[in-house]
């Protein structure tokens, strides 16, 4: 997956491709996140047996162990241990795929994934991924889905609908609670969900052990900052003496949350010999990990501290963002605070203010940057994007063109606001050394494939392999492998290979700038060392192969590594344990303007820059000789990279902005 993936907050706006992804797909897919709660499983489970309603062939899917508390929730019992192979994955209710545990693999393995959410931290991983933050759970954005779909609601989907939305509102009582939630309930009574059911088995049907835990842990309550920090634990040796589970923890944040005039409750979970999972509430414009907002906050003027907000206001809030702002929800893993017998609290010491600060520190700002990558065999380009989302801990991370994983080089790593840039990144050329077996044939064109004998290439020289290779640079036409992400009639022609079939593709056009002979074995199979230059969409899998039917004894690429990418070269770039191992590893990021480099700048004044940020076009100073006109860079005067636009006589209009 790569930069191109789609992104839709409106359900009617994706409704069409969603559609269409689902009339390729033989086996889909329903993925909930690792313990699943309400909304994660009852969208899975809704959206399989809607699916299975109109004749596909769907599989609930939950990482293990599975949710025992929710098996109540209808279909249950449906749940697959191992599902078969997947040509369509849906996921339910997850921002990142580090939630999805032992499943995180179905993402990256499966042909074509629609990642379905309403959180705004939603980090963007699927090929469509339709995240409405305005709603109130993914339950709601499920059901318009499948509305949009024409797909039947049968009583039994309504009712894990009705879950989703009941649990994720907190019984609509949580302020992400809006009119539109509560007609939806209203709908999905009508379709058949049993109210007083759920709700029984939601909120009254806790075990013994279950409540046993949550007095433990209500005793251990502490409060901090006159009692707008609640925060409590669940150790193992508490589970031991409640003879719970730590499955059956999961009410008692929500139990912490009830506290006047809270505004951020935490619990920690011993998870084990050495982590400690973090469950964060909060409430109002506090942000749920900024714990140092805590001192700093003051209610709105004219609403007394610990007031309730008036309709209005919840309204004022549903309009900023939906459920991820009315009522933030975390779930991190850190090291592990102190647990057991206390000698210090792990809350107070992180939300303690230094005395000799009088204000905390800024939010951090977004990291923006180009990462050089120097990506090892082996490694795929969407796992090198994961493992740098998680490094860096930033969500905004993309690539600017796949290297197969036998494939070695420069794979650069855009993050935060750079991404804007990939479509500029795309247009540079590329530089790569590879190495060309002669006399051999592959059916995948690489060293991936079943490779068959060609013609005997004993009798190739030197100069001969020159004169055929110079026969290709130029402006060429190359024919896509069937083992590529070329799409006809909707599916990747790699997905086609796979089960055998071949079909008649059009040739696209190529750019090769150079090619050059390093080296030449010869041999009953030779090799031959190229160092090539290209452009955007060239195949160095299928140069290969055409200079070996040129030459009359066929040929494949056995070694490839990407050396240049633009201004980016291999000498610049690092390998991910190098940027593991960094104390800070934002120093091995280059600043965005590496990529676009080859564009005249304008440096602004204050005023101007901040119109920039905002989109709006500004008039620039007379040049002597004039400005260069068309696209341009904007920079502060301080040498920051704001935008990208275009020059038409005196006036700069930005088309992309990368600072806000």
């Amino acid at each position: 997956m790569t930069l191109a993936q789609t992104r839709f907050t409106s359900v009617d706006d994706a409704a069409q491709e969603i559609r269409r992804l689902i009339d390729g797909a033989s086996e889909i897919g329903c993925l909930a996140h690792k313990d699943a709660d309400a909304d994660s499983l009852g969208s899975a489970l809704a959206f399989a047996e809607a699916l299975r309603d109109i004749g596909k062939s769907a599989h609930t899917i939950v990482p293990r162990p599975l949710p025992l508390l929710l098996r109540h929730l209808p279909d249950f019992d449906t749940i697959v241990e191992d599902p078969p192979a997947l040509d369509l994955l849906f996921t339910f209710d997850c921002a990142t795929v580090h939630r999805f545990g032992d499943r995180a693999g179905l993402v990256e393995t499966v042909a074509r994934v629609v990642n379905v959410d309403h959180h705004l931290s939603n980090d963007g991983f699927g090929d469509v991924n339709l995240v409405d933050p305005k709603a109130s759970a993914t339950g709601q954005v499920v059901y318009q889905l499948l509305r949009a779909l024409g797909c039947p609601i049968s009583p039994n989907t309504a009712t894990n609908l009705y879950a989703a939305l009941l649990t994720d509102t907190g019984g609509f009582r949580h302020e992400n609670t809006t009119e539109a939630a509560l007609r939806l309930g209203a709908d999905l009574v009508g379709d058949g969900a049993d109210p007083g059911w759920v709700a029984l088995k939601s909120y009254k049907s806790r075990s013994v052990p279950q409540l046993r835990l949550e007095g433990l842990a209500i005793a251990r309550l502490r409060s901090e900052f006159g009692g707008r920090l609640i925060w409590s634990e669940v150790t193992r040796a508490m589970l031991e003496e409640a003879g719970a589970t730590m499955e059956e923890s999961e009410g008692v944040i929500d139990q912490l949350q009830t506290v006047e005039p809270l505004k951020i409750a935490l619990l920690f979970k011993e998870a084990g010999p050495a982590m400690t999972k973090v469950s964060v509430r909060s409430r109002d414009e506090v942000d749920a990990l900024d714990l140092r907002a805590l001192r700093r906050w003051r209610p709105p003027p004219g609403r007394r501290r610990g007031a309730p907000r008036t309709p209005g206001e919840r309204a004022g809030a549903g309009a900023r963002g939906g459920a991820g702002a009315a009522r933030a929800r975390r779930s991190v893993t850190a090291s592990p605070p102190h647990l057991g017998p206390r000698r210090s609290d792990p809350a107070a010491a992180a939300a303690q203010p230094d005395p000799e600060e009088p204000e905390a520190p800024a939010r951090r700002r977004p990291v923006c940057g180009v990462l050089p990558l120097d990506k090892q065999p082996g490694q795929t380009s969407f796992a090198c994007v994961q493992e740098v989302r998680r490094i860096l801990r930033e969500r905004k991370v993309g690539h600017a063109g796949t290297l197969d994983p036998s494939a070695q080089g420069l794979l650069p790593i855009l993050v935060g606001p750079a991404t804007r840039l990939v479509d500029h990144l795309h247009q540079q050329l590329k530089r790569y050394r590879c190495t060309v077996r002669l006399g051999e044939r592959s059916d995948t064109l690489d060293s991936e494939g079943r490779v068959s004998p060609g013609a005997d290439a004993a009798g190739l020289d030197e100069a001969a392999v020159r004169v055929a290779l110079q026969g290709f640079v130029g402006e060429i036409t190359q024919v896509p492998p069937m083992h590529s992400a070329v799409r006809h009639e909707g599916a990747h022609l790699y997905e086609l290979a796979r089960r055998g079939e071949e079909v008649e593709r059009s040739p696209r056009p190529a750019l090769i700038v150079t090619a050059d002979l390093v080296a030449f074995r010869p041999g009953r199979v030779a090799e031959a060392d190229l160092e090539v230059e290209c452009g955007k969409g060239t195949y160095m899998r299928v140069l290969a192969a055409d200079l070996g039917d040129a030459l009359g004894v066929g040929g494949y690429l056995s070694w490839l590594e990407r050396t240049r990418y633009g201004a980016l070269g291999i000498a610049d770039a690092h390998t991910l344990a190098e940027v593991r191992a960094l104390e800070d590893p934002t120093a091995a990021l280059l600043p965005p303007e590496v990529v676009v480099g080859d564009l005249p700048a304008v440096f602004l004044g204050p005023p101007a820059a901040t119109q920039v940020r905002r989109g709006q076009a500004v008039f620039l100073p007379r040049a002597a000789g004039g400005l260069v006109q068309g696209e341009t860079r904007a920079h502060t005067a301080s040498g920051e990279l704001i935008a990208l636009g275009e020059v038409t006589g005196n006036r700069f209009q930005p088309t992309k902005v990368l600072a806000k």
